[in-house]
């Protein structure tokens, strides 16, 4: 099911088929973003799925929504993450480290929060394009919109979005950014 020269030939796709994703391969890419690692397990992610609103208003500059069948919006929360990251600190570290580790996360809560979406969003997607499901990120859109909009729980913020399907092959409307490994990877020498 999942081929890692899909991977190395991924490409980000606007033009998608109308065919819904099989449903056992969206349930692998949800059960593997659940357990992408995140920092001290936060666990401050949530996907919504949000393909019932391609075409409202905070999403319409954006082409891939308009033709893929499945849009799945990361959103974070600093509540939660707080929380499970206070929880596993002081469950696996003396007082004095928790503590200091905790104060830390706390400055950095914001950022903090954003990568590790990040991070869950990319093993969601990857699962997916390992599956030959083609993908878009879409980042460029009314947060505070979508957020009012989706009626988001608590804290929960909107981050980021993809658009999913089978590739339009007549029409891909695809681009992909060549990445030379020698310009990507530095070994360390001595």
């Amino acid at each position: 099911m999942l081929d890692v020269k899909n991977l190395l030939q991924r490409k980000t796709v606007r033009n998608f088929l109308p065919e819904k994703i099989k449903p056992g391969i969206l349930k692998s890419a949800i059960q593997i973003a659940c357990r992408a690692p995140t920092g001290c397990c936060s666990r401050p992610a949530i996907l919504l799925d949000i393909s019932n609103h391609a075409r409202d208003e905070w999403l319409a500059q954006q082409k891939a929504p308009l033709t893929a069948p499945h849009l799945f919006l990361f959103a974070g929360s600093k509540e939660i993450g707080a929380r499970n990251a206070k929880k596993f600190l002081f469950k696996n570290f003396d007082k004095p480290e928790a503590e200091a580790a905790f104060k830390h996360f706390l400055n950095i809560k914001d950022e903090y929060i954003r990568r590790n979406v990040y991070l869950v969003a990319g093993y969601f997607a990857a699962t997916l394009e390992a599956a030959g499901i083609s993908t878009c990120c879409i980042s460029g859109f009314n947060k505070r919109t979508a957020k009012e909009k989706l009626d988001l729980d608590g804290d929960y913020y909107p981050e980021l979005i993809f658009a999913c399907g089978y590739v339009d092959k007549k029409n891909p409307s695809s681009h992909a950014t060549p990445c030379e490994l020698k310009n990507f990877y530095y070994p360390k020498t001595n």
